[in-house]
């Protein structure tokens, strides 16, 4: 299940127009809107449980069972056949080390404790993880020490992969972007 081709899905800035475009920016469309009435889908500050998933061959929105935590300036992503959710931050702007994943067979999130514990503390205006998935495994920028890290999904310990070119730590992780693409990690960002 999923999308079956690589596309880049992106919020254009006016409510609710989302666009998905080739892995190659040569072909795109406009997504429809979003059926929630939830503001925070519109206005990132706001944290939610709810989560609603978009089926490219019927252009439709359908909203799905909500996590445990509601959270907000959390990432996502796809990693053996389940959805995970990282980080961000609670109702009271508290910084989560939780992740949760969802099973689309059993409409089903699984609260992962502590997937965040080993990451250097983190200041109040830090951004959400910046996360990717290259050939089933997760990697996260650790931007607090511009570090690349990999996730074991068994023992749920990240292990230490190196130092990026990159001064993720300048803005907290905020204009770094950090991506896969096919089979290998794109960071842009200030060189050291």
């Amino acid at each position: 299940k999923g999308l079956a081709k690589p596309y880049v899905i992106l919020h254009s800035g006016a409510v609710s127009n989302w666009e998905m475009f080739d892995k190659d920016f040569k072909t795109f469309r406009r997504l429809p809107k979003v059926p929630s009435s939830d503001y925070c889908f519109f206005h990132s500050d706001k944290e939610t449980v709810s989560v609603e998933k978009y089926n490219a061959d019927t252009k439709m929105w359908t909203m799905i069972n909500g996590m445990h935590k509601a959270r907000k300036f959390s990432s996502g992503c796809f990693l053996r056949g389940k959805f995970y959710v990282l980080g961000g931050r609670d109702d009271n702007d508290k910084h989560l080390t939780c992740g949760e994943s969802y099973d689309e067979t059993t409409n089903s999130w699984e609260l992962i404790p502590d997937m965040l514990k080993d990451m250097t503390v983190i200041v109040h205006s830090q951004s959400p993880p910046l996360i990717a998935v290259v050939d089933d495994n997760l990697y996260m920028l650790e931007t607090s020490l511009n570090e690349l890290r990999v996730y074991d999904i068994n023992t749920n310990i990240w292990k230490k992969l190196g130092v990026v070119p990159v001064s993720a730590n300048a803005a907290f992780g905020w204009g770094i972007a950090f991506k896969s693409m096919g089979d290998r990690l794109l960071v842009i960002g200030t060189s050291h």
